[in-house]
């Protein structure tokens, strides 16, 4: 019983995950970080965005008990001109 209450507490917190990394293909500049992280920052359900320009990593932070699903995400990248590579949650 332990067991499968360990494991419905784990699927709960993997369905809610707060924190998404982004990996992306095409931001090579200055202006195409910043563009992204104003695209996400306009999405009600983002808390906070940290963009690594170096390894072209997107993370973001949302708000208590809010999702964005991949589809969403690979949207708001998509029309910024960019290709997601990997979501990880």
């Amino acid at each position: 019983m332990f067991k499968f209450l360990i494991m419905i507490m784990m699927l709960v917190n993997t369905a809610f995950a707060s924190d998404i990394k982004i990996q992306v293909k095409g931001m090579v500049c200055d202006f195409c970080a910043s563009t992204m992280e104003t695209a996400f920052k306009n999405n009600a359900n983002v808390k906070s965005v940290d963009i690594d320009l170096k390894t072209k990593k997107i993370n973001l932070d949302l708000k208590q008990s809010k999702t964005l699903s991949d589809q969403e995400i690979k949207n708001i990248v998509k029309n910024q001109g960019l290709l997601v590579l990997k979501i990880e949650r």
